[in-house]
């Protein structure tokens, strides 16, 4: 399929793809005012779907280290809820604590289907210190340390 970006400042695509597998375009830099253009190498897209692939679907849980960590004022936190469809709903809580246990933060209270989640942790209005952050889902239950450096 071969299409035309008018807007320079457009810099991606998106493809009407109705199968997954690895698809190849080229991309084409076009100059029309110079009239030259200069086609790249191929380049190869690996198309996939979570609906219709089920592989890519986690098949653990996970919760992953911050990063970065130690942080200031913000960090993010990575975290992997495996499912064996993406009609699973699962009840997750992710939640930050100071070091003498008392919660500080909700970052994440709901249910959600199975995949990869990332949230974004502003401590901005915390001291400096050690706090851990717990997630818990299902019965998965998972806490990791993270520092404040001010």
């Amino acid at each position: 399929m071969l299409a035309e970006i008018s807007d320079p400042l457009v810099n991606s695509y998106a493809d009407s793809l109705t199968t997954g597998g690895v698809h190849y375009y080229y991309i084409v830099v076009a100059n029309y005012n110079l009239g030259i253009s200069s086609p790249s190498t191929e380049v190869s897209v690996i198309a996939t779907s979570a609906e219709n692939d089920l592989s890519l679907l986690p098949n653990s849980y996970c919760l992953h280290p911050t990063y970065p960590n130690p942080f200031n004022p913000s960090t993010t936190i990575k975290y992997e809820i495996p499912g064996q469809t993406q009609k699973d709903n699962i009840n997750v809580a992710l939640k930050v604590y100071d070091a003498l246990g008392r919660e500080v933060a909700t970052l994440v209270n709901e249910r959600l289907q199975p995949g990869y989640y990332q949230v974004e942790f502003n401590a901005a209005d915390l001291a400096s210190g050690v706090y851990y952050y717990r997630i818990s889902a299902g019965t998965f239950i998972q806490t990791k340390k993270m520092i404040v450096l001010k």
